[in-house]
């Protein structure tokens, strides 16, 4: 239950995100095309821009960075709650200060539920595996964003 309005809250804020990219208003077509695409669970693959990396807005990068620097230099006696309410709360700076459009935009959510899938599964009892998890995952950013 608890993963289900995890999942809803971050559907909300990627929808939110959406409407201050000031999209372009949706056609018949376009939301028949949206209703038939995958559940918001469902993470699609982060692709490139033709081979070449996707720019991103400095903020996004910032909190990525933000986040690497939070697991890097956590103490082993911080609790994973603590933790995992340091990593959220930068998340959400992400969303925040969103200002990328089109598929540079599209390509970062595909990377964002992901990580947000990661956050979730912080839960006490397997931390020092997910944490693991996530420090690989957020170094694999510069893979597909400068």
């Amino acid at each position: 239950m608890r993963r289900e309005i995890l999942l809803g809250l971050l559907f909300l804020s990627l929808a939110a995100c959406r409407k201050n990219a000031n999209a372009p208003e949706k056609t018949e077509e376009t939301a028949t095309t949206e209703t038939a695409a995958k559940p918001v669970h469902e993470a699609k693959e982060v692709t490139l821009d033709n081979g070449q990396l996707w720019i991103a807005n400095p903020e996004t990068t910032e909190g990525i960075k933000n986040m690497q620097k939070i697991i890097s230099e956590r103490q082993q006696e911080t609790t994973g709650s603590d933790l995992k309410a340091a990593l959220e709360n930068e998340f959400q700076m992400i969303f925040e200060k969103c200002t990328m459009k089109g598929e540079a935009h599209n390509q970062l959510h595909n990377y964002l539920l992901p990580l947000k899938m990661k956050l979730n599964q912080l839960d006490g009892t397997n931390d020092e595996e997910v944490i693991s998890e996530i420090d690989t995952y957020l170094k694999e950013y510069s893979n597909y964003f400068q």
